[in-house]
């Protein structure tokens, strides 16, 4: 099946979109729309309360470590499966007698996150999570 494709009649079709597409798309300026500094003033009050919660948070955790955040430890969920990656694997070596972890299960749990998370972490913190 032969199409004869009018050159002219293309270039005609694509200049007419081209044109149609700027003028439709031609956007309003943000500084002058009423509903863009709506949403500017409510993200801002909700980033403002967001801050105030996490400071507050932070200062609770910082008054029980003595003023000293560097010890507390952030657990992210990559944190946490690695965590239980872990256990398992101590289970699966033997590191859990009598249905509790040995205390070298611990020291190698304790290694293995220090290694792959490069953060200070220690027996305490691995039991209490």
């Amino acid at each position: 099946m032969g199409v004869d494709p009018d050159e002219s009649l293309i270039a005609k079709v694509d200049e007419e979109l081209l044109h149609s597409h700027h003028e439709r798309m031609a956007p309003t300026p943000r500084e002058d729309d009423e509903d863009a500094r709506q949403e500017d003033i409510i993200r801002d009050s909700i980033a403002s309360a967001m801050w105030q919660n996490y400071v507050q948070i932070m200062g609770k955790i910082s008054k029980k470590n003595g003023g000293d955040l560097s010890k507390e430890v952030q657990w992210s969920s990559v944190m946490d499966d690695a965590l239980v990656d872990a256990f398992l694997h101590q289970v699966i070596i033997g590191g859990r007698v009598n249905g509790a972890f040995t205390s070298k299960a611990y020291d190698d749990i304790m290694k293995e996150l220090v290694e792959n998370f490069d953060m200070e972490i220690n027996k305490d913190k691995v039991k209490n999570r």
